[in-house]
């Protein structure tokens, strides 16, 4: 289902879609903060399971293949975590650049002027300095292949575990 404000209706309540803006304003920053502690808990959690499957070397053979396959499946429902928040996040985005223009802030629309930047690729002077962001590296990818690396080192371990293989120097 597509939406977007129509410029044929009545002009908004300007206050009432400034506050909107504030709000949503709000809830993005919100959202982008809990991204950041989603992965932060990502990492410090498997981070703390592949210690123990590296240095711990009293574990069970049974602990050696269970932790893996919970590092995995532990993996691919983060990995679809982070694409659902990722959704929330544009969602967001698109939210604020409709209200900005309905706000008719043009170039002050700090959402649609940013979008404009990153999708362009030329970048733009702001205040007199050059913006530009990198199209090839967006932390979205960043986070996926963390969460991917994260996978497949278990993937490794259970391999290994599986071999009766260990990474360890006796």
């Amino acid at each position: 289902m597509t939406t977007h404000l129509d410029d044929s209706k009545p002009p908004y309540d300007a206050s009432a879609l400034a506050a909107a803006y504030q709000v949503a304003a709000r809830s993005f920053s919100n959202q982008n903060q809990i991204i950041v502690r989603v992965l932060n808990l990502f990492v410090t959690f498997n981070a703390l399971i592949v210690a123990v499957l590296q240095f711990v070397q009293s574990l069970h053979d049974a602990v050696r293949i269970v932790l893996p396959i919970i590092g995995i499946i532990s993996s691919v429902c983060w990995y679809f975590s982070m694409k659902r928040l990722w959704i929330y996040h544009d969602t967001f985005i698109r939210v604020m650049r409709e209200q900005e223009a309905a706000l008719r802030l043009g170039a002050l629309g700090v959402f649609s002027r940013t979008y404009k930047i990153c999708e362009g690729g030329h970048g733009e002077t702001i205040a007199g300095d050059h913006t530009k962001f990198s199209r090839t590296m967006r932390l979205r990818h960043l986070f996926s292949g963390i969460v991917v690396a994260f996978g497949t080192t278990y993937l490794v371990f259970l391999i290994a575990a599986l071999m009766r293989v260990t990474f360890r120097a006796d």
